[in-house]
């Protein structure tokens, strides 16, 4: 959780405005839409969309049958919500009857399957640290549903959960997971060196170590990611700046900073960033949790 001060949000605020070079404040079915588009070398910021109150922790993000996916964060219930651009609403819930959200943190897919991170480890020492596995299919039927989730459960090399430790300061929290092939990757939170650690399980269920793969200098902690086969996008912040990673070419592997685009989102009014999810080429929803911004689904697009 980031601590955003109302003075650093209206100087934000402020800034914000000075950049804009179009504004439009449109009332949609009872929901306050501000399209704005701004002067940037990187992104343009189109549209955002507030969501409803019980999405207050809304946390990670994919784009799947036209919806965008999300899910709230530690201690909500153990559902995805499936949101409707179009319809400005979310359309459907899905249950896992066997799920319990202990800190889900980041959400991810691959051609037949959705994978739910929980994840989130604040303390650095949790036991129960699992990945919930659903089938695409379960997701395509009409109205809400009720489904069974596979688990693959896992450690870190060299972790000891009986470690007593203080609150953020370990170097095994996680909050962002991908799925290439028959693996998942791991883009650790280091809150000691403000780097991220890449990891890889897996996608079959069982208990495992995960694979250490690499460490590269995020400049900041990660909190999301997502993967289109092809493009590689991380989200993450530093004090009160948001960023993204975009690598156009990842297949698995290692990181490194001077590779990607690191791309700071100077214009989300400070915004606690959550979860990203790539809708086509340069298009992306990004979303933060309730903070001195309410939660909301930003949509954005980048430049070449």
């Amino acid at each position: 959780m980031r601590n955003r001060s109302p003075l650093v949000f209206r100087k934000k605020f402020l800034l914000t405005l000075a950049s804009l070079s179009v504004g439009v404040v449109i009332i949609f079915g009872g929901t306050r839409l501000k399209k704005e588009i701004f002067k940037r070398e990187e992104f343009k910021l189109l549209e955002y969309y507030d969501l409803p109150s019980y999405l207050c922790e809304t946390s990670g993000l994919i784009y799947y049958n036209d919806l965008v996916w999300t899910f709230n964060d530690s201690g909500g219930e153990p559902e995805l919500y499936a949101w409707s651009e179009k319809k400005q609403k979310i359309d459907k819930r899905v249950t896992l009857i066997n799920g319990f959200n202990y800190d889900w943190e980041d959400i991810t897919q691959d051609s037949s399957f959705i994978y739910i991170g929980d994840i989130g480890n604040n303390f650095g020492n949790r036991d129960n640290l699992c990945i919930y596995k659903i089938k695409k299919k379960h997701l395509l039927k009409k109205g809400n549903k009720a489904v069974m989730a596979q688990k693959i459960t896992y450690t870190y090399p060299g972790y000891n959960s009986n470690s007593i430790l203080k609150f953020k300061r370990s170097s095994f929290d996680c909050e962002a997971l991908i799925a290439i092939h028959d693996s998942l990757y791991l883009f650790t939170k280091d809150w000691n060196t403000h780097h991220s650690r890449i990891y890889s399980l897996p996608t079959t269920p069982g208990d495992y170590t995960a694979n250490f793969i690499g460490e590269f200098n995020s400049k900041g902690l990660i909190t999301g990611a997502d993967y289109d086969g092809k493009k590689l996008i991380l989200i993450g912040y530093k004090d009160n700046s948001d960023f993204l990673w975009v690598y156009n070419d990842f297949q698995g592997g290692s990181l490194n900073s001077k590779e990607g685009r690191h791309i700071i989102l100077d214009s989300f009014q400070g915004a606690q960033t959550e979860g990203i999810a790539i809708k086509d080429d340069n298009i992306i929803y990004i979303s933060n949790e309730k903070s001195s911004v309410p939660q909301r689904i930003w949509k954005v697009k980048l430049k070449e």
